[in-house]
């Protein structure tokens, strides 16, 4: 116990003669670095003000400022702007690192000046023993360690509220995108006198379908696919995708077809390039719902569908729908056409 006790104040009186010649050194008081953990070029600033000007001449660009040692007593006023403007903040502890507390190249002006409630704290303990000033200085070193942690949850909290906010946002476009393309739809389809449930619909499915597979055959012309292998059918983004789209195979693969609103018997999704009972997933966008049949002309075991499902195995009715019937009820609701 004795020689653990030589040992704590030992250490003390080091901490203690290192603390009394760091202050005393040249009058300088803060000490900053170009990178964090106290590393790459470095210089003493004494109290007083610093413009960015007067910055530049030392050599020393604030805005390039990593880490920073502050000795007892002191503290660093910061500002954004030069000539002691814009938005400020104080560091009165050393930092390590500015990137974890949010101020990293912010800094375009400072003041240096004296901490008179840290200074009142530590005249207080200058009749302390060895024992006490060691307690002391790794109390302040936990103290800054707290609120390094803290200030770098508070910069993993903000990061999380603007990704969120922007996913936010462009959840909102995409989906103001889609009611406009699907209204556009509703609204075509009954200016131009015919319903969309009636034979339009299958027709213009078939001109898309023409148009993929055209450009299909391009690709594979440029990319020379020998005469026996079949090139891969383009994937789908089905997040930017506004209207129903069934799959031959699970988990939104295999060969896709795009639905429109509309009713599709066997022969409509023959024309399309869907075999009778070949559908084994479907994807269905937010307000849709759709219903397919075991039987041709809507007839038969009937299966309602209001969210996408990847695999109808475990339903019992992968690759069993003849027919099916497309309906938009969010416009239908909404809009009434």
């Amino acid at each position: 116990m004795t020689a653990l006790k030589t040992a704590v104040q030992s250490v003390g009186l080091f901490f203690v003669v290192l603390f009394c010649a760091y202050v005393n050194a040249g009058g300088s008081v803060v000490q900053t670095y170009s990178q964090c953990f106290f590393d790459g070029k470095s210089h003493f600033l004494k109290p007083g003000k610093y413009t960015k000007q007067k910055l530049q001449s030392m050599g020393i660009n604030p805005r390039q400022i990593q880490s920073l040692q502050i000795t007892p007593g002191y503290r660093l006023r910061a500002f954004s702007h030069s000539n002691f403007s814009g938005k400020s903040w104080i560091i009165s502890v050393s930092e390590y690192c500015l990137n974890s507390s949010a101020h990293s190249s912010l800094i375009g002006s400072l003041i240096i000046e004296e901490n008179n409630q840290q200074k009142k704290q530590l005249s207080t303990s200058q009749d302390n023993t060895p024992e006490q000033l060691l307690f002391g200085l790794l109390q302040t070193a936990l103290t800054q360690h707290q609120e390094r942690e803290r200030r770098r949850e508070e910069k993993k909290a903000r990061e999380y509220q603007e990704q969120r906010a922007r996913q936010l946002r462009i959840e909102q476009e995409r989906a103001e995108n889609r009611y406009t393309e699907r209204r556009f739809y509703h609204e075509t389809r009954h200016y131009e006198g015919s319903l969309p449930t009636q034979n339009n619909t299958v027709e213009y499915l078939q001109q898309q379908q023409q148009q993929q597979q055209q450009q299909q055959q391009q690709q594979q012309q440029q990319i020379n696919y020998p005469p026996e292998f079949q090139a891969p059918q383009p994937s789908i983004d089905l997040e930017n995708t506004t209207f129903p789209v069934v799959f031959t195979q699970c988990n939104f693969t295999g060969k896709h077809t795009i639905l429109f609103p509309g009713k599709y018997t066997q022969s409509q999704l023959n024309r399309l390039g869907i075999n009778d009972n070949s559908i084994s997933g479907i994807f269905i966008p937010e307000g849709f719902k759709v219903s397919l049949f075991t039987n041709d002309n809507f007839s038969g075991k009937k299966l309602i569908k209001k969210a996408s499902h990847k695999c109808f195995v475990n339903q019992n009715f992968s690759n069993k729908s003849s027919s099916i019937i497309v309906e938009d009820i969010f416009i239908q609701t909404h809009v009434g056409l």
